[in-house]
């Protein structure tokens, strides 16, 4: 009976708040040995839970000034990176309803229970963890003119707000050169001025590979982990582009002064809307060649499990 009445009391003096809009309706009540909160959630949400002791109400505000044992104490026993063996129920991932239960077996480690005052919080966290996955198709332009398409794909973590990112972009020519090459005006290297038939081929490769910065994330804007992403990439890598002048007698020359090779670098800005991802920026090769990209496609916002 001891152990009843110690709950009863505990019960009766409590008090409970929201700490977000989406959770309503809490109520606490004992049965036998046990706590029981019961709440409604208007949609999918992660659901923690924290007990604070002490003889004055807490305010939200005022909630993150108290830890360990100053008084008031809080304890959590369902966060997003821990839950005690103690609860139960409706904690962790929840999908929206009425009447969640959440079991408390206040009695599992202690012989006794008696407090003047228990705040009990109900916290909604989001459902996702902050980790995004995401893959775009990629298109890119270069004023000589030079056009071409590729793929990009990479991760971003939210402990972290950093990532990684892959791309390959090519115009899918592969045509090479018969062994000769061209500057301006035409000269072979020779110095013999061939007959050229007006046919021309460009051909393009860049693979890049670097990391990703979410600045939502970093600045708190989004300190819950909603589905949104405003990220800042910069890449480095390999490309090549020449253009291909053909004779008259078929064979392919490669026209030296728009012929680049080496080292690519590229940057811009990756947003995502709820899945929706658009991406825009420019990249060079070896600093001498330059275009423009752009790339749509999804982004994956990780849940909790």
């Amino acid at each position: 009976m001891k152990y009843r009445f110690s709950l009863l009391l505990s019960i009766l003096l409590c008090s409970y708040y929201l700490s977000a809009q989406t959770v309503t309706n809490v109520r606490v009540q004992q049965e036998g040995d046990k706590i029981v909160i019961t709440y409604d959630v208007d949609k999918e949400a992660y659901i923690g839970l924290d007990v604070i002791y002490g003889d004055e109400l807490v305010t939200p505000s005022g909630l993150l000034s108290y830890s360990g044992e100053k008084n008031p104490r809080v304890v959590t026993l369902c966060g997003i990176y821990s839950k005690s063996q103690e609860v139960s129920g409706d904690v962790g991932c929840v999908k929206a309803g009425r009447n969640k239960r959440i079991v408390w077996d206040v009695l599992a480690n202690s012989q006794d229970f008696v407090h003047e005052k228990v705040t009990f919080k109900v916290i909604p966290y989001s459902m996702y963890n902050g980790n995004k996955s995401f893959i775009l198709a990629e298109y890119g332009y270069g004023f000589s003119p030079q056009h071409s398409a590729g793929i990009t794909l990479g991760q971003c973590y939210g402990y972290t707000t950093l990532g990684w990112y892959v791309s390959v972009r090519t115009n899918l020519s592969l045509k090479q050169d018969d062994g000769l090459s061209c500057g301006q005006g035409g000269y072979l290297e020779d110095g013999v001025l061939p007959f050229y038939s007006g046919n021309t081929k460009n051909n393009h490769i860049m693979a890049n590979a670097g990391m990703l910065w979410d600045f939502l994330d970093f600045m708190g804007w989004l300190a819950n982990y909603e589905p949104y992403m405003l990220a800042l990439y910069v890449g480095v890598g390999y490309g090549q582009r020449y253009q291909l002048w053909e004779t008259t007698d078929h064979q392919w020359v490669t026209y030296q002064p728009t012929a680049y090779k080496g080292v690519s670098a590229e940057c811009g800005l990756l947003a995502s809307f709820k899945g929706f991802t658009l991406m825009a920026g420019v990249s060079t090769i070896n600093f001498k060649y330059m275009e423009i990209e752009a790339g749509i496609g999804w982004t994956i916002f990780h849940k909790r499990k």
